[in-house]
């Protein structure tokens, strides 16, 4: 048998144009959920950032909140937990890695969305051994990084044993299939034959799992079509044991399998072999081969440094340190009108509750920073 793992995350960076997110609402998410709903079998592993809750509230899309909170209360879908506003975990300090998880956790709380899993998300699947302590002290049991870290130093991928670094179990994503699918590089009846077939191939026939995770918005808003054409009959076709392939949530792979004690190389969804071998780990994010990102790292420590921590959750600050910023000004996808969004946000922090120092100082990472982006 083929244990399928799906995870689908969800999630709009807090300063998503209103018409785009509404877009993506009509496309996606709230046919996905219908879908999850409608399904009413335990099969797929979910993830939802804070930020995008508050994007359906602004967007009056409460039915969709309503959805999720149905799907959830009713045990039909693995909800993990995760970080509020999508930082790259590994990168922040551990007072705001610690607090962007509690915020996300206790605002999905007080809107009556609990998780019901012992897993959560980093975000970009950003991970490092520095995450095992934080996520412990959180009751996590699970998470997950992509299988080419892993891969590039030990030049296998388990699949009948997890590996388990001091008491935490990382699933390793199936970059080559995660991707055949976000890509739209194979459709359901060339997934439905051929995956179970080369998987097969590759175990010799053994027990074994598979974790898949993604971008939720992949299925109806980035390609047209795949809820109906891939999703539904992967839920349809592979949520039950007649196929070889049984689709269940991750936590429950977690329960079928023994565990192992492995280090795991630090790296992301994103970590190319290349990356790995220059020690780059996190190079979307924060590259030394990439100057721009070092300066842009110095204006949100500094607005983050203004937190107030007379307030239990102080969502301004909490969203200087999101992961996009530095991810459209990395590589061929150079977008600085869109990291300047959150970079604009990071200045208003400081001019409101910084020091004359850090105003001044910040004044000049900023000239700096614009001076690059043209």
């Amino acid at each position: 048998m083929i244990y399928l793992g799906l995870l689908l995350h969800l999630y709009q960076p807090w300063w998503q144009d209103k018409e785009i997110a509404q877009k993506i609402i009509s496309e996606c998410y709230r046919p996905l959920v219908n879908l999850l709903n409608s399904h009413e079998k335990k099969c797929v592993t979910l993830n939802i950032q804070w930020s995008l809750i508050e994007k359906l509230k602004e967007c009056k899309a409460e039915d969709v909140i309503e959805s999720i909170k149905n799907a959830v209360a009713k045990n039909w879908v693995e909800l993990v937990s995760t970080a509020a506003y999508h930082p790259i975990i590994p990168l922040l300090s551990p007072e705001m890695s610690t607090r962007q998880i509690k915020c996300d956790r206790d605002m999905k709380r007080m809107r009556g969305i609990k998780t019901n899993s012992f897993g959560l998300y980093l975000p970009e699947m950003a991970y490092d051994k520095n995450v095992i302590s934080l996520l412990k002290k959180f009751g996590i049991k699970w998470t997950l990084t992509d299988d080419v870290p892993f891969d590039t130093r030990y030049k296998y991928a388990p699949f009948d044993k997890i590996p388990s670094q001091d008491g935490l179990a990382v699933f390793l994503r199936s970059n080559f299939w995660s991707n055949m699918i976000a890509m739209n590089k194979i459709n359901w009846q060339e997934f439905e034959n051929r995956f179970p077939r080369e998987i097969c191939n590759w175990t010799k026939n053994k027990n074994c799992y598979v974790v898949l995770a993604m971008d939720g918005e992949t299925f109806g808003h980035h390609h047209k079509g795949l809820i109906e054409n891939f999703l539904k009959p992967l839920l349809d076709n592979f949520g039950f044991n007649n196929s070889g392939v049984k689709l269940m949530p991750i936590g429950e792979i977690l329960s079928r399998f023994p565990k192992f004690q492995q280090e795991i190389p630090p790296g992301s969804c994103a970590t190319s072999p290349d990356d790995f071998e220059k020690q780059d780990y996190f190079s979307l994010w924060r590259s030394p081969r990439n100057p721009v990102h070092e300066i842009m790292w110095k204006i949100s420590e500094s607005a983050v440094s203004c937190l107030n921590k007379n307030i239990k959750h102080d969502l301004e600050v909490l969203k200087c340190q999101t992961s996009c910023q530095f991810w459209w000004v990395a590589g061929e996808r150079w977008n600085p009108d869109i990291s300047i969004k959150d970079i604009n946000h990071s200045m208003d922090i400081i001019n409101k509750r910084g020091s004359d120092m850090q105003k001044n100082t910040a004044q000049q990472y900023l000239k700096e920073l614009l001076r690059k982006f043209r």
